[in-house]
């Protein structure tokens, strides 16, 4: 039995879906308030860059968080997708 086959089967197992089915609201809740956690900094960040428009370093400063930002909400709504794809495919909710 190679090591992919294991991986398949602990992932379509039984306890792993009662896992997702126990734990889902709190996963879900907390990608929730992380998303909304780094979108209130992307506005932190575009307030600064308004506030700070004559200043070169703090305008850069506050560029280089909005790149942090976005770079951080494109990973986090990739994860976002995974999870509600692989939680569908298990559940049988497609």
């Amino acid at each position: 039995m190679s090591a992919s086959d294991i991986f398949d089967r602990m992932l379509q197992s039984e306890g792993m879906r009662k896992f997702i089915e126990t734990y889902n609201t709190a996963a879900v809740a907390y990608l929730a308030v992380t998303t909304l956690a780094v979108i209130i900094m992307i506005i932190f960040h575009i307030m600064k860059l308004a506030k700070n428009a004559d200043n070169p370093k703090e305008r850069q400063d506050a560029i280089s968080g909005l790149i942090v930002c976005l770079v951080i909400f494109a990973i986090l709504g990739g994860i976002d997708v995974l999870y509600a794809i692989y939680v569908n495919a298990l559940l049988g909710n497609y």
